[in-house]
């Protein structure tokens, strides 16, 4: 079955029941995959993000996947920027296959709200990670205009919308 624009409307229908839940763990169990547990209203959920180029999808799972002794880098940057953050809102655009977490702090300390941007496109999926402004802190994957003719994925650089037909 093909991962269309409605089958992700369907899943987007499921996952607003985590809104307002906190994001407790950030797991990255390969290059391709990353999870989140999060945690709310007495339930825990884990959230399963997959880029792969032939099987990309998201998913709530229930399945523990084994983890590298040591994580990789863009797991320690999740870790470091959402930890404690709760989802604010779930964002698709139209039928496209872009979800946008709206992620805020827990606390009232800090004034951060930040965005995970999920784009689920076959080999040019990625998972973009940028603070309110919409300023790119760092990308799974990095692309530059030689790869693709207008937009970069890259740290401190403004996220652009792929060109939607």
């Amino acid at each position: 079955m093909a991962f269309d624009g409605l089958s992700l409307k369907a899943i987007i229908c499921e996952l607003k029941q985590l809104i307002g839940y906190k994001i407790d763990k950030i797991f990255e169990p390969n290059k391709n995959n990353i999870v989140l547990s999060i945690y709310g209203n007495y339930q825990k959920f884990a959230l399963n993000i997959c880029i792969d180029s032939k099987f990309y999808r998201i998913n709530l799972t229930t399945h523990p996947k084994p983890n590298p002794i040591v994580s990789l880098n863009f797991c320690m940057l999740l870790r470091k920027h959402i930890t404690g953050y709760k989802i604010k809102n779930i964002l698709t655009y139209g039928l496209e296959r872009i979800i946008m977490f709206e992620l805020e702090p827990f606390d009232d300390y800090k004034n951060d709200v930040k965005y995970l941007i999920v784009e689920l496109m076959g080999k040019h999926s990625n998972i973009i990670l940028t603070d309110k402004n919409k300023i790119i802190i760092d990308s799974i994957r990095h692309t530059n205009t030689h790869k693709n003719s207008y937009r970069n994925i890259f740290p401190k650089e403004k996220y652009v919308l792929p060109k939607l037909d």
